[in-house]
């Protein structure tokens, strides 16, 4: 699980980061900004997901549990994202829709490629 939860966290940072330098966001705090909401959030969806999953064994619960985890990682880092980061070009919860979004499907990609 522990393997899971940083593979995880760094090709989340590393997928965002790409999508936000290619969003027009630029400087190094932002950046940082980017990489350190995500190092609190995708550990927690990620570690929740897994526990409801090993607890119940029910993949139906841990999808549930993902998707309502994602709609409020979505809002919570829309509203950080409006309060740190600098000249952002986008609206700041459509910004956060846009990374989590296109994260999430990446992920989803490589891993079918790699399974």
């Amino acid at each position: 699980m522990l393997e899971s939860l940083i593979v995880s966290v760094v090709l989340t940072i590393v997928i965002e980061v790409v999508l936000s330098l290619l969003l027009g966001l630029r400087g190094e705090k932002n950046i940082e900004t980017i990489i350190w909401i995500n190092c609190i959030t995708n550990p927690i969806v990620v570690g929740m997901t897994n526990i409801v999953y090993i607890v119940s064994q029910n993949l139906i619960a841990r999808n549930v549990t993902l998707a309502i985890l994602e709609i409020i990682v979505v809002f919570l880092e829309g509203f950080l994202f409006s309060k740190i980061l600098k000249n952002l070009k986008i609206k700041p919860y459509i910004y956060s829709l846009y990374l989590n979004v296109l994260s999430f499907g990446i992920g989803l990609i490589i891993n079918l490629i790699i399974k």
